[in-house]
């Protein structure tokens, strides 16, 4: 009699085996009266099965296909982990599995039928296999989990063009291999979407703007409903997971305002007044007092803001009176009412009074035509004297002060930048941590924001409704180490980001960790895509300074290093990009006490490859010793420089044309020369303003002859406001 006895281990290997006083069981297994059962379980299976995981299992001795062994969740790129991973085989059967990316045996960790897996860290590799209870074994499986929250790159060629109110946006996707799609919102924008969130069209993002587009293409299409607004447009990519890249911002485009005219009439007998001919986006509304014995009419005129920006200057112009005249200033010739100096917000309103004298009341009713326009402001710090702005149309003789009581603080402003509405300011302090934010809509400070409990603010810019500062983490900005002897103290330079709506800190990250280099942030600039930012660092302790290109929206640090400058006289002063963003330009202002100043060697403007990180030099060829400052538009360099100490006779202003050529327009003032220089938004025309120490002017050039200008009419070239310690802007319109 020859009978064999199936004989099942613990670990389910199976043994063929002779039946008979010698038949050999497998490990965890006894011979019992010639079969082998398992030890120490107290179950006893009947023929044909066996104890599997504590029950008794039948086993098909003609199955020979292997056990499948699924992983939940699978594996691949993940947002965040999974709490555990479980393995499963679809029958009785022993999972092996190893975690550390080796290929398991049956030597390897192992349990019956489940497996559960907690704690996976990122990038782990679970191999596994299973084996029946026939020994039928599967291949060996691998799953890996890995965490992915970056997004895509950003996209390219960002534009925006817009017919009358219709708006088309384009832009080039990038080539990601997980590139899933791309997400435009109408900005300007405080916040990015939500990681891990896909977005539909109408959507609200974070910040409360509006989602415009969703999907793979390259170009989106809507309409703006009021005259006047302007909109710039962000732009994400996204990949499959919901990761989004940096945003990108378009330029800004405005559905046009056209000429805001109108005609009042005013019965003198009843002095009502009627607007016969309204403008098309503003609302009027008016009242009138008629004084017969002094041939005076005065008409309280309430203006409204229906349109979709902010005002700026607002102007009330009579270009025609059928009786009568009306004093004070005048645009080119005509009597206007000022509106300002605050800004009228949308939806605001504001009244003024025209004052016509010399009505006799031979003539009833009075009409006059009126024509509104709007101007630009100019924003220039005023040192410890707070902030300056004025109309730069040059029709207000004056600027308007806002001083320590109105920023709410003592302080020492540096530097101004404005948002794209057009309602903002934002000016930073020399020797403190300190960003204020004005309203120009008010006048009042709606928000002052320390950084940090020592530094000062080196550098600001403003993408959609955000804030960039470039924060001089201990180190003071004209001198590092809270002093102006060159001391080098301790310093450190920090990105931050801020919300323009909310006012809070979003985020921010070490540029240059605080050490005793002393480094001090001194200037920050955008390319004009916005896409990147230069930001000029000076190290005091090593008297070296340098340059760091960075991406703003990624807030991450570079993975590359900084651009080491030529060692100069002087400190860095902020640097401006090309037109096409692939240059840099930075002087050097060699003021006596800072960076081995010494108050009498003229700086050279550096010119910055940024590729390649080569660099050359423009000099002046005059004794211009106090670099103040560099922008670079349409093929020229303008360079503004300080005179004080040496030479009070050399021009404030030199242009480099774009081969080389140098010219020193007239700015109609010397003294203590230029600390500032900006471009009108309608790029016509630029400012040029001197240091407040000997002369507050400003002069108006036009940008295509490089000549002084009159805008106003009134024979008088220069504006009243000026600088101090570096700093001009001008509104967006």
């Amino acid at each position: 009699m020859n009978n064999r006895v199936l004989c099942v281990s613990a670990a389910f290997t199976l043994f063929l085996a002779s039946c008979g006083d010698d038949i050999i069981c497998g490990a965890g297994t006894t011979n019992v009266d010639g079969t082998c059962v398992p030890d120490d379980t107290g179950l006893s299976c009947g023929d044909g099965t066996f104890e599997y995981n504590g029950e008794c299992v039948a086993v098909d001795p003609n199955d020979t296909t292997a056990p499948v062994t699924t992983a939940t969740p699978g594996g691949g790129r993940m947002r965040e982990l999974p709490d555990g991973v479980v393995l499963r085989s679809d029958e009785p059967a022993t999972i092996y599995y190893t975690t550390d990316g080796s290929d398991p045996t049956t030597s390897s960790d192992s349990d019956e039928g489940t497996v559960v897996l907690l704690g996976l860290a990122d990038n782990t590799t679970v191999k596994f296999f299973a084996v029946d209870l026939n020994g039928n074994a599967e291949s060996i499986k691998s799953e890996t989990y890995t965490i992915d929250v970056t997004g895509p790159a950003a996209v390219t060629g960002m534009s925006a063009a817009i017919s009358t109110a219709d708006v088309s946006v384009t832009w080039t996707n990038p080539g990601d291999s997980d590139f899933a799609g791309v997400l435009v919102a109408r900005g300007p924008v405080s916040r990015d979407p939500v990681d891990g969130t896909i977005y539909n069209m109408g959507d609200t993002l974070p910040g409360g703007e509006t989602v415009v587009y969703v999907g793979t293409g390259t170009s989106a299409n809507e309409t703006l409903t009021l005259a006047g607004s302007i909109a710039e447009y962000a732009i994400w990519a996204f990949d499959d997971l919901g990761n989004y890249s940096p945003m990108r911002v378009t330029n800004a485009v405005e559905y046009a305002l056209p000429a805001q005219n109108a005609t009042l009439s005013v019965n003198l007998t009843t002095a009502a007044v009627t607007v016969t001919t309204p403008p098309s986006d503003l609302g009027l509304s008016a009242t009138a007092v008629y004084d017969d014995p002094n041939d005076t009419l005065t008409i309280t005129l309430d203006v409204t803001n229906n349109t979709g920006r902010v005002l700026s200057n607002l102007k009330a112009v009579t270009s025609n009176l059928n009786e009568g005249t009306i004093g004070g200033r005048t645009w080119q010739g005509s009597p206007f009412v000022y509106y300002g100096p605050e800004a009228l917000a949308p939806s605001g309103s504001r009244s003024r009074d025209i004052v016509i004298n010399g009505v006799t009341g031979g003539t009833d009713p009075i009409t006059l035509d009126l024509s509104f326009i709007t101007h630009p402001t100019l924003v220039a710090p005023a040192g410890d004297s707070g902030m300056r702005l004025i109309d730069s149309s040059g029709a207000i003789d004056t600027s308007t002060t806002l001083d320590e009581a109105t920023l709410g603080t003592e302080t020492y402003t540096r530097s101004v930048v404005t948002d794209p509405t057009g309602r903002f300011v934002v000016v930073v302090d020399k020797k403190l941590p300190l960003v204020h934010i004005i309203d120009l809509t008010t006048l009042e400070n709606v928000a002052s924001i320390q950084l940090g409990a020592f530094g000062s603010i080196g550098g600001t810019a403003i993408i959609g409704k955000r804030l960039y500062v470039a924060y001089s983490n201990g180190s003071h900005w004209s001198g590092a180490g809270g002093n102006e002897n060159g001391d080098p103290g301790r310093g450190g330079v920090e990105i931050v980001a801020i919300d323009m709506t909310t006012f809070a800190e979003i985020s921010r990250y070490t540029l240059v960790a605080i050490g005793p280099d002393g480094a001090c942030a001194r200037g920050l600039a955008l390319t004009r895509d916005k896409a990147r930012a230069v930001v000029a660092v000076g190290r005091a302790g090593l008297s070296t300074q340098e340059l760091w290109i960075i991406d703003l929206a990624a807030m991450t640090p570079p993975t590359s290093g900084a651009i080491p400058l030529t060692p100069s006289y002087g400190w860095v002063t902020k640097p401006a990009w090309n037109d096409a963003g692939d240059t840099v330009y930075v002087t050097f202002d060699n003021y006596k006490h800072m960076y081995g100043g010494d108050g009498s060697t003229p700086p050279p403007i550096e010119v910055v490859d940024v590729a390649s990180g080569g660099l050359s030099q423009l000099t002046p060829s005059a004794n211009r010793l106090f670099g103040r400052g560099v922008i670079a538009r349409g093929g020229k360099v303008y360079y503004v420089n300080g005179t004080s100490y040496v030479d009070t006779g050399v021009a404030p202003l030199t242009i480099f044309d774009s081969g080389g050529s140098e010219s020193t327009p007239d700015t109609g003032y010397l003294a203590d020369g230029a600390f500032g220089i900006v471009f009108d938004p309608s790029g016509d025309f630029y400012y040029v303003s001197s240091h407040d120490s000997d002369s507050c002017e400003t002069a108006t050039f036009d940008a295509t002859t490089d000549t002084r200008v009159d805008r106003d009419g009134d024979g008088t070239m220069n504006l009243d406001v000026c600088v101090q310690h570096g700093g001009l802007a001008t509104t967006p319109f």
